[in-house]
């Protein structure tokens, strides 16, 4: 088209306002198409396509490079499960004016630019990480692009819209939150209800913080499951006893961890509790008392999925804070798995080692069985299936790694499907050169294979 470029675009924006695709679907899904002109500045009409469809009216014009006009915009955090549109006028690519949030054709949220792009006034916004199973809004107001007074922050769910957090934030220009506060956690969900509700002093945490929850099922009331304090002169040091929650908790998962802190480091005796009808001791161990936060000695801890139907831990040495030595994988108190890391306290794993496939659970019960050098995985992997009514486990697929110890597969593979567990066992017959598939995958089920799978490639 002459001087003009029509081309698809899926990561690049203009270096002077980069544009940063935060989630997988984006990347894999999102694109825009529109026109340059000569010095390759965005004009005219730009659209927005998903996994090839045209978004409905998603996108606008721009002049010169230059976002101008009415525009409706994708939520940063657009995705499947969070289809949310923002609308609203830009002059030379700054917002102004009334912008409104829509999500499921409704106005959930809104708010007002200054001349200057500033927030400005009443607003109603959504959270970074707003999406189906997390409706969490913050209704307060700003002042030059600043939020000031009080602030509620609201969670609207399958039943209700209500409030479950708030504070205040100082009267001036630095947005400094003070007094009592409510926040949700940081992996707010519907089967993840987690608030922490104490004192900020000049924006910092002081004092005494609870932690509460909210189980999705039952009675719908938050209840006390942790606390801790941080120092007084508003550094945020932890100090002192602390229960605090494991990265993985939510409902099916409510695992806390009991121990002390020493200026913002753990030290001594830490144990692990997983809640279900009552609190069981399922882990710990021991940290340094000098305070540099390494664990040491004999530990028990719980595995990233642990729940009542993957009751998996990991039983092993810590020396100055990495794996040694032999470290056990078991199911419930059966060992089903591990290895051997290096006694020279690198966390490199070394010989043979068996080792859980992610997400193992009930359903999927897979194994990997091979070898490791300096930490990468060599020589022939088996992958093995723990099939419904068996009480050993089958050989169902795996292949080779390179003895370079790169890590790269080579050679003919029968790998898993991204989804496979016992109602889908979708497997793939393929063939790997340097770590990349080449030729064709063969698709086969396992539930119409009996004995050891056999590919012929």
């Amino acid at each position: 088209m002459d001087d003009l470029i029509l081309r698809k675009e899926l990561i690049f924006n203009d270096i002077k306002n980069p544009e940063i695709l935060k989630n997988i679907e984006q990347i894999k899904y999102l694109s825009w198409y529109g026109e340059y002109d000569q010095n390759k500045r965005k004009i005219g009409k730009w659209k927005a396509y998903w996994n090839g469809n045209e978004l409905r009216d998603v996108g606008g014009y721009y002049q010169n490079g230059l976002k101008q006009g009415l525009w409706k915009e994708l939520f940063k955090n657009y995705w499947n499960q969070a289809q949310v549109y923002e609308i609203g006028e830009y002059f030379n690519d700054q917002k102004r004016g009334r912008w409104n949030f829509i999500y499921e054709n409704k106005k959930i949220g809104f708010g007002s630019y200054k001349e200057q792009g500033l927030k400005e006034g009443k607003w109603k916004e959504l959270s970074d990480k707003f999406w189906e199973g997390s409706q969490v809004t913050y209704d307060g107001e700003y002042q030059n692009g600043k939020k000031v007074g009080k602030w509620d922050i609201q969670y609207q769910n399958t039943h209700d819209n209500k409030q479950i957090g708030g504070g205040f934030y100082h009267q001036g220009p630095n947005e400094i939150k003070i007094g009592t506060w409510i926040e949700i956690s940081n992996g707010f969900w519907r089967d993840q209800q987690i608030t922490n509700k104490g004192l900020y002093k000049y924006g910092k945490k002081v004092g005494l913080w609870d932690i509460w929850y909210q189980i999705n099922f039952g009675i719908k009331k938050y209840f006390k499951i942790g606390d801790g304090s941080y120092d007084e002169e508003g550094d945020e040091i932890k100090n002192g006893k602390w229960i605090e929650l494991s990265d993985g908790f939510r409902d099916y998962s409510q695992i806390i961890h009991k121990g002390r802190y020493k200026n913002g480091k753990k030290i001594g005796r830490w144990r692990i509790y997983w809640r279900f009808d009552k609190y069981h001791q399922i882990g710990g161990g021991q940290y340094d008392q000098e305070g540099n936060g390494m664990k040491i000695g004999d530990w028990i801890e719980e595995s990233d999925g642990f729940w009542r139907h993957s009751f998996v831990t990991y039983n092993g040495k810590y020396q100055n804070g990495e794996k040694v030595g032999r470290w056990d994988t078991k199911l419930n108190t059966k060992q089903i798995g591990g290895g051997f890391y290096s006694e020279k306290g690198d966390g490199m794993k070394m010989g043979r080692w068996i080792e859980l496939r992610r997400g193992f659970w009930r359903d999927l019960q897979v194994i990997y069985d091979g070898e490791y050098k300096n930490g990468n995985k060599v020589g022939r992997w088996d992958i093995l299936f723990l099939r419904e009514n068996e009480k050993e486990f089958t050989k169902i697929g795996g292949g080779s790694y390179e003895e370079s110890g790169n890590g790269y597969k080579i050679g003919k593979w029968i790998d898993l499907s991204y989804d496979f567990e016992k109602q889908n066992q979708i497997i793939y017959c393929c063939e790997y050169n340097n770590n990349k598939i080449v030729g064709k995958q063969v698709k086969v089920n396992l539930q119409n294979v009996v004995g050891e799978t056999q590919c012929d490639n």
